[in-house]
């Protein structure tokens, strides 16, 4: 089925700002999208913190094995939207409001 848009999250060996990256999309007061986590990372920290701090969100997380480095991985992410409109939205950027 597809969804209106796709948030496509390029990420690598971070968390810290990836946090306020997911809290941003998921304050939306538009719902018609799906989040695609495309994860370069050579470590599974990524990951985990995503099942530890959104278990319960709709999340696609792919880890690129081996690493594809930047703009692969971004294309990689982009290659799994099911979205009429693709946003990329990497791990240390976010929204800046709900609408």
């Amino acid at each position: 089925m597809a969804v209106s848009v796709s948030v496509c999250i390029p990420t690598y060996e971070q968390t810290k700002f990836l946090k306020r990256t997911l809290d941003s999309v998921f304050s939306q007061t538009f719902t018609d999208y799906e989040v695609i986590v495309s994860d370069d990372s050579k470590s599974d920290k990524v990951k985990k913190f995503i099942e530890s701090n959104y278990g319960d969100k709709k999340i696609a997380y792919h880890q690129n094995k081996p690493s594809l480095g930047s703009p692969a991985n971004w294309d990689a992410a982009i290659k799994r939207a099911r979205g009429t409109y693709i946003k990329i939205l990497h791990h240390d950027d976010w929204f800046s409001g709900p609408n």
